[in-house]
């Protein structure tokens, strides 16, 4: 009886860590930069940028000593100011970043203090937000307050940002034109002899039952897995099976998706011929 109630935590501990490693591996990565003005503020305002990152579902923080080392030899040839959408284009040094979040403080006349932020798209090099808080108090409350806005706002438009797929994009939809592509996929290959001379004489079943696509709706994306299922019968009735198992992935869009799926068919079409040949012998 202990053994068996051991082996279940086992299991149980397993699958909640698997489970967490899934969700952080579709987090979005957030870099934040120093932010530049007023030097007695910035561990105040960086410290409130972070903690609403690291609150919010769905994003992560990326590494700060990187964040720091890469923008510092961007500023070196920089006089002043937020990015703009060309300067942001040579921002590609953010590996394993998503976005990285720019912010300057401006103290402005009769104390007010202006607190503007942009968060960038380090994929494309694009402005996706923008946001501006005027604070009219030095209080810390004050100034950590609109940081928690200002930060809040931007994550929501990075999430606008990433909802650019078609809401009929559906799983069904983009199952639905699969088959055809990958009969096609075989049908026009011309590696093997044997298929070569006989493949018109064959009946061909693929079975996409095994391809599983969970949508994430907050970012609008897809993760495929599974298993696609080849079935051969020649003129004589004799039958012989194949199976490709599909590197997981994560994308956006029918076009892109049906892509890549297509894309791992034809990298291993050779071996999934000659395996359905292989069983009919």
């Amino acid at each position: 009886m202990f053994r068996h109630n051991l082996l279940k935590i086992q299991l149980f501990t397993a699958a909640a860590l698997f489970c967490a490693c899934l969700t952080a591996a579709d987090d979005l990565k957030i870099a934040i930069q120093e932010p530049r003005g007023s030097s007695e503020l910035r561990n105040l305002v960086k410290g409130q940028f972070t903690s609403v990152v690291t609150k919010t579902r769905g994003f992560q923080l990326f590494d700060r000593a990187n964040t720091d080392q890469i923008i510092a030899e961007h500023d070196q040839v920089r006089t002043s100011g937020l990015y703009s959408d060309a300067e942001v284009r040579g921002l590609g040094e953010f590996k394993g970043a998503d976005f990285v979040i720019i912010s300057e403080l401006t103290m402005l006349n009769d104390g007010v203090m202006q607190i503007t932020g942009q968060a960038i798209n380090i994929v494309t090099g694009r402005v996706v937000g923008a946001e501006t808080k005027l604070v009219t108090s030095q209080s810390s409350k004050s100034i950590s307050d609109a940081c928690q806005d200002l930060m809040e706002s931007l994550l929501k438009q990075v999430n606008v940002s990433m909802s650019g797929r078609n809401p009929a994009d559906t799983p069904q939809s983009i199952m639905n034109d699969m088959e055809g592509e990958i009969r096609r996929v075989l049908m026009n290959n011309r590696s093997n002899a044997k298929w070569n001379a006989n493949r018109n004489s064959y009946s061909l079943e693929i079975d996409l039952s095994g391809v599983t696509i969970d949508e994430n709706l907050q970012f609008r994306t897809s993760k495929v897995s599974g298993r696609i299922y080849f079935m051969l019968t020649d003129q004589n009735g004799d039958g012989s099976n194949a199976e490709l198992e599909l590197q997981s992935f994560t994308e956006i869009g029918k076009t892109l998706i049906q892509k890549k799926i297509r894309d791992q068919v034809q990298q291993k079409v050779n071996n999934i011929i000659r395996d359905l040949l292989s069983g009919l012998d």
